[in-house]
């Protein structure tokens, strides 16, 4: 048995250098804004859920006599201030028509304006107008009239 050990001759290779490029201004780095934590929501009751307001659009009345309609709702608050509750519908009016609202929503907004400081004059000036226009209500729901006893 004949063992031949051969091994690669080794060449060995100049080194080369790499041409230095010339270095490129450092440009300033963007920063994305991190979020924001949400804001700690206040604790609530056991049993109730935390509702945001909606924005709904209802069509005032199409009355045939001349001068301003309405929706057809009755209204209210207990505090001096903060949102209204729907209180009532008008039979057969838009807002009970449309839906979109019940009794005992709470309304926040008319238009885009808040009627947590306003009188009830000044909230029902926001809601009549033109038939057949558009009024905005902000509303969240509210707690269901409570049946009466008999």
């Amino acid at each position: 048995l004949i063992v031949c050990q051969m091994s690669a001759p080794t060449m060995e290779m100049p080194q080369m250098q790499t041409p230095q490029m010339p270095q490129m201004p450092q440009m300033p780095q963007a920063t994305v804004p991190t979020p924001a934590a949400p804001a700690a929501q206040p604790e609530l009751p056991p049993g109730t859920v935390a509702v945001s307001p909606k924005v709904v659009e209802i069509a005032r009345a199409n009355v045939p006599a001349p001068g301003p309609a309405g929706l057809g709702i009755e209204y209210g608050r207990a505090p001096a201030r903060g949102p209204y509750a729907i209180l009532a519908f008008v039979a057969g009016s838009a807002a009970q028509a449309s839906g979109l609202v019940n009794v005992g929503d709470y309304i926040h907004e008319i238009d885009g304006q808040s009627v947590y400081n306003l009188m009830p004059e000044q909230v029902a000036g926001l809601i009549l107008g033109q038939p057949n226009t558009i009024v905005k209500l902000t509303v969240s729901p509210g707690a269901p009239p409570a049946a009466p006893v008999q």
